[in-house]
């Protein structure tokens, strides 16, 4: 469940802390990397860094942009793929954006992400997803989450997809999670990005 980029995870800030957040223009991802095989296995090693450009906890003075490594190996049906923090914050996590602590960062985090992916046949798959992000220094903020999805696909390159995510979190922080970005009423935008969420998507490949 990545939150600011895929499969991987944001922090948040505790509502009573925030007095304003600069959102982002624009975000995007850098990467490079490179993956080979051998047999059965495939191998990759990946270098990320994600930029918001303009965004800002405003009280912190700290950005959201980061950079991760990755290091992935699958083998027929499954995927492990362990994600490392390298820069001195995740998306913004350190003492002065969580009030915990003093003058912690969180270099060092990672994110375990296991995937399982089966072919049923008649043109159906299953995705089994569990993933683990350790937040270094900050344990509070560290979660689970799981994704079950299966897709079918159709002549002329339709597919249809039906998923069910979860997340979990022991310390209940998320439950009032917030970047400090305000809503249409001025007020910082609070919600719970581990609750259990069901989406159905249509696509087509051209």
């Amino acid at each position: 469940m990545h939150i600011p980029a895929a499969g991987r995870s944001a922090p948040g800030c505790r509502p009573s802390a925030i007095n304003s957040s600069k959102a982002a223009r624009w975000n995007g991802d850098i990467y490079g990397g490179y993956s080979g095989a051998v047999g059965d296995v495939t191998y990759g090693l990946q270098l990320y860094y994600y930029l918001y450009p303009g965004a800002k906890l405003q009280y912190a003075q700290v950005k959201y942009d980061y950079g991760e490594v990755a290091a992935s190996l699958t083998y027929k049906w499954l995927t492990v793929k362990y994600w490392l923090t390298y820069t001195p914050d995740y998306f913004g996590y350190n003492s002065s954006s969580l009030l915990l602590g003093k003058d912690q960062h969180s270099r060092g985090s990672g994110y375990a992400d296991i995937n399982g992916n089966f072919d049923l046949g008649h043109g159906t798959s299953l995705l089994l997803h569990f993933g683990h992000e350790r937040v270094r220094n900050f344990s509070d903020y560290s979660f689970r989450d799981a994704r079950i999805a299966l897709t079918k696909t159709f002549d002329g390159g339709w597919s249809l997809t039906g998923a069910v995510t979860r997340g979990w979190n022991s310390s209940g922080v998320y439950r009032s999670y917030t970047t400090g970005a305000l809503d249409s009423s001025g007020k910082p935008a609070v919600s719970n990005p581990l609750q259990s969420t069901f989406l159905v998507s249509l696509t087509r490949t051209f």
